[in-house]
Formats: C-alpha cells, sequence, structure tokens
C-alpha cells in the first residue's frame, strides 16, 4: 500500500521517472519502521572489537556472496540487451519473470523458515539431511508442476495475457522451464551453507554462475539469437543447481543422488499434470478453440490431477496447522 500510494503521488505531481524508485524506497522505510516498531530494540553498548572479529569472517563472506550474486543475476540481461538489442531483451526479461514468480515467492518464504531450522540441528547431520530432503521434496511437488504447464501452455498464456505482440517470448520461456526444474531445487542450498558456516560455497556457485554466463552467453548472444541463449541458460541453470546440491549434500553427509532422488514424485507430478494439460489442449484445438478457453483446457485438468494426486499432503499440512499446540508438543 505504501509502494502504491508513493508511486501513484510522484505520477501526479508529474515526476513519472521518480515514481517507481519512489515507491520501492517508501516501501522500504515502511518495512523497516513496522520492523522496528514491531521488535524495537536499543543499542546497550558501543560496539566492540571482539564481536567485530567474531563476526567479521562471516558477514564478510555473505558480503562477497550478495556482490557476486548481483553481477550473475544481471550478466545475462546486460548481454542480451547490448548484442541483441531492447526488444530481445523484453522478450527475455519476460520469460524470467513469468518462470521465477513462484520460486522466488517459494525462496522468501523458504529462506525465513528453513535457515532457522536447520540452524537448530546444524551439529547432527543425519537430522539435518532427513529435513533437506524433505523440504527439497516439498518443494518439487510445486515448481516441477509449474514448469512443465509453463511449458506447455506459454503460447495461449502470452497471447491472452499479452497479446500476440509478446509471442516471441514463447520459445525462451519453454527453454529457460527446462532450467528452472532444477533451479527451484536449489532454493534450500544458501541455508544449508549459511547454517553450516560456510557462506564461502554461496560465493562459489554464484561465481561459476557468472563464469559460465560470460564465457557461454556472450558468443551465443552475438551469433545464435534469443534462443541460444535461452537454451544456454537453461544449461547454465542446470548445472550450477547440481554444483549447488552437491556442495550442500557434502555438508550434511548425504549424496547427490539422495537429494535428487527425494524430487523424483514431484517428477512424477509433472510428467502426469503435463499429460492432462497436453489431452486437454488437444481436445479444445479439436473443438475449434482457441486462446482463453484453451488456456483452461490445458489449466483446470492439471489442477484436477494434481489436488488429486497431492490430497494426502494437501489434508497433513491443514491437520497440523489446526492442531492445538500442546498436541503438536506431545
Amino acid at each position: 500500500m505504501v509502494f502504491l500510494v508513493a508511486a501513484l503521488l510522484l505520477l501526479l505531481e508529474g515526476y513519472p521517472h521518480w515514481s517507481l524508485p519512489g515507491g520501492l524506497a517508501a516501501r522500504i522505510v515502511a518495512y523497516s519502521a513496522a520492523l522496528w516498531f514491531t521488535d524495537r530494540r536499543f543499542t546497550a553498548a558501543w560496539p566492540r572489537l571482539w564481536a567485530v572479529r567474531d563476526f567479521g569472517r562471516f558477514t564478510t563472506t555473505v558480503w562477497g556472496a550478495r556482490a557476486i550474486y548481483t553481477c550473475s543475476a544481471n550478466a545475462d540481461f546486460l548481454l542480451v540487451g547490448r548484442f541483441l538489442g531492447g526488444d530481445a531483451l523484453g522478450f527475455y526479461g519476460m520469460a524470467w519473470d513469468l518462470l521465477r514468480f513462484v520460486p522466488d515467492r517459494l525462496f522468501r518464504v523458504a529462506g525465513r523458515v528453513t535457515f532457522p531450522a536447520f540452524s537448530r540441528v546444524q551439529d547432527d547431520n543425519p537430522q539435518m539431511a532427513h529435513a533437506f530432503s524433505e523440504f527439497t521434496a516439498y518443494i518439487a511437488r510445486f515448481v516441477l508442476p509449474i514448469m512443465a504447464m509453463a511449458a506447455i501452455a506459454a503460447p495461449e498464456f502470452v497471447g491472452f495475457v499479452y497479446g500476440q505482440k509478446w509471442m516471441p517470448a514463447v520459445l525462451p520461456i519453454r527453454l529457460l522451464s527446462i532450467g528452472f526444474t532444477l533451479m527451484g531445487l536449489r532454493i534450500g542450498i544458501g541455508s544449508v551453507f549459511y547454517s553450516k558456516d560456510h557462506p564461502s560455497y554461496d560465493m562459489w556457485t554464484h561465481g561459476i554462475r557468472l563464469i559460465l554466463i560470460v564465457a557461454t552467453v556472450l558468443p551465443l548472444s552475438m551469433f545464435m539469437g534469443l534462443g541460444g541463449v535461452s537454451a544456454d541458460m537453461a544449461v547454465v541453470e542446470g548445472a550450477v543447481s547440481l554444483i549447488g546440491l552437491s556442495l550442500a549434500a557434502k555438508l550434511i553427509d548425504t549424496t547427490l543422488g539422495h537429494l535428487l532422488g527425494a524430487a523424483l514424485p514431484g517428477l512424477k507430478l509433472a510428467m502426469v499434470c503435463g499429460i492432462a494439460a497436453l489431452a486437454g489442449k488437444e481436445l479444445a484445438l479439436a473443438a475449434g478453440m482457441n486462446g482463453l478457453p484453451v488456456l483452461l483446457a490445458e489449466a483446470l485438468p492439471a489442477l484436477a490431477v494434481f489436488l488429486w494426486m497431492e490430497s494426502s499432503v494437501f489434508l497433513d499440512m491443514i491437520t497440523k496447522a489446526f492442531k492445538p499446540a500442546h498436541s503438536q508438543a506431545a
């Protein structure tokens, strides 16, 4: 609400170029003020040198990892815009925004939940391996079916929501969805790195991603076009995901195969949902439908299959959510 009000006020006052950054700044200030008001804490003493030394290595490494992440998260966009132009950058950016909408939201929730949870069992590797495997399995059940649906329904969704002029974004969406399938599984690896006091692993994964982008996207953007860049980024995201999962598995004394095995039920669910969506699409096209009816014919059968196959998981979650606190503790 603060973002919306601030952005609209700047627009009405005749500052359109400042509306977005001004709204974002207002949102950050409001969020920070709300946190401080909810849990007011005041400094009780001056900072001490021993505390700086105690946190110095960890915080410096975290800062370095975040800096490298910022570079790697924008490198492909800069290269696409530089060598393929603004139109290609728009299509590529749309593909990324649509595909990472759900994983980004899951990451924000997962970061708040998994880091403190993993920190409590940071010295118990078997327990941590079990928790991370269970988390990976849950994430796979959501991310993998969504990526499958994105690849199948991309033409109808883009055409209905954005219009025909954005149809060139369909190919990047379909190609990138392959890499996002594995990318979604690495949502929790940062919590493993940090809770095990190895934030440098986060730096390594982002650094490897940056090197791969510069080494491969640069020539492909010059000679292969947007399709080549999208296919390459799918490979890059898949490779970085496997590297990150391998490092996390090493820290908690498990294997990459075990973590990938935990995601197999999600892969099965994605395949069944995809088959349902394809069947609905073919029936709709055979009936002469197009646009929104075809999109609904894809989404509704896939959603029905998803809810049917995951009904036990949802019932278990609802039961735990409404169970009295003393019963859960017991």
